[in-house]
């Protein structure tokens, strides 16, 4: 077990050691290239300070985390073929709290094939032997005097995507087509319940109308299948999109739509939930050195509890200042209203998050990053509210 002075002893002697090799300067990873293939590999590497780690409202736990992570990716292209590769291993280990220590894999297959320039097939895939830390999803407020340890599950996502027409073009036409299956495998007394099957299908047509400005419309359906057929949690959402984006000469891009979204559940006579539904993305660059990126968006999210689903309003700004070429400093404000849909609390959240990031590059593969971060939740279900705070050393290292 790291003690708290001989992790960030680890963490700075090797940022000592590492910044006194010489090497040029350049924002591109070294890749290997074998048979074909182009290998990169990356390591990433943290020691921080973590304030209430459990999210409590009272009793709160402050350690120290280590983790590393580290990944490859390969890549190659067959004839029109492009295809990605990455394994990724993350662990962590908490000094006052080893029974919140996870280690979780990750696989993510990419395959993009153009026919030509108007027409490409999509195809993605990926699976996570992955935990949800205690003080979130189902192990949060007073369940985690029952939920002594991360809850592990195993995650698959599958995704296909058919586009007709270039960018730039007149018209584009996308087809989606996807899926994910979630199997929890520990405290199944309480999670097995929340076991599901998720199937989605998708059509987005644009529509250019003034050179960098298009005209979007997009439609969705998804089906939800819970294996616990008791909860009445099956359902079935569908969510109408009309918006703009566009891309003004480096100063401005993004897009906004708005729409309208309709979740009907199975098993909850007269159970239906309509409201409004938007994605927000807009970057500005008010000169070369700076950067504003707004994000908003209405989410539909898992339940836990009590609740059929959580409606979700998230909203960022984040405003991030060049230094010559090496540093870069970026402040972020998020807020997130989290309403429990049906839940007999009536739950209804707002988290608020601040954070503060410095991020140098100190050789062409070394970068590292400080970073500093506020959140609290004000919640009208009092085992809810908590407040909390992080400060971390992070390395990304590549070849």
């Amino acid at each position: 077990m790291l003690s708290r002075s001989t992790g960030v002893s680890v963490v700075v002697g090797l940022v000592l050691s590492l910044s006194c090799v010489s090497s040029s300067y350049s924002k591109d990873s070294a890749q290997i290239k074998a048979l074909g293939f182009l290998v990169t590999p990356t390591v990433k590497l943290e020691q921080s300070y973590i304030s209430n780690l459990l999210n409590q409202p009272t009793e709160k736990l402050d350690t120290w985390k280590t983790s590393i992570s580290p990944a490859v990716m390969i890549e190659s292209r067959l004839g029109i073929v492009d295809l990605m590769l990455e394994l990724k291993h993350d662990s962590g280990h908490f000094s006052e709290s080893s029974n919140d220590d996870y280690s979780d894999n990750y696989i993510t297959f990419i395959s993009n094939v153009e026919f030509n320039h108007r027409n490409q097939l999509n195809l993605t895939y990926s699976y996570e032997d992955a935990h949800e830390e205690r003080g979130a999803g189902i192990a949060q407020g007073p369940n985690v005097l029952t939920i002594d340890s991360p809850v592990e599950f195993d995650k698959l996502n599958w995704l296909s995507k058919y586009s007709y027409g270039s960018e730039g073009a007149r018209g584009r036409i996308e087809f989606s087509l996807g899926g994910t299956d979630v199997e929890h495998s520990n405290f199944l007394n309480v999670t097995g319940a929340r076991d599901y099957s998720k199937h989605f299908v998708s059509g987005l047509f644009s529509a250019n109308v003034f050179g960098r400005t298009e005209l979007n419309f997009n439609v969705s359906s998804a089906n939800f299948d819970y294996e616990a057929e008791s909860g009445g949690l099956d359902r079935k959402s569908n969510r109408v999109l009309f918006g703009v984006g566009w891309d003004f000469t480096g100063k401005t891009n993004g897009s906004v739509s708005f729409g309208r979204k309709e979740v009907d559940f199975d098993n909850r006579v007269g159970r239906k939930f309509v409201g409004p539904t938007w994605e927000v993305s807009v970057e500005m660059n008010p000169n070369t050195y700076s950067q504003i990126h707004v994000l908003s968006s209405q989410e539909e999210r898992e339940p836990f509890g009590d609740a059929a689903f959580i409606n979700v309003k998230n909203s960022k700004l984040s405003y991030t200042v060049y230094f010559l070429r090496r540093l870069a400093l970026v402040a972020e404000v998020r807020l997130l209203d989290s309403e429990y849909v049906a839940s007999l609390t009536d739950r209804y959240d707002r988290e608020e998050m601040f954070g503060l990031s410095t991020i140098y590059n100190l050789r062409r593969w070394l970068d590292l990053s400080l970073k500093a971060k506020y959140k609290s939740n004000d919640s009208n279900v009092h085992a809810f509210r908590y407040e909390g705070s992080e400060i971390g050393l992070y390395l990304d290292a590549s070849l």
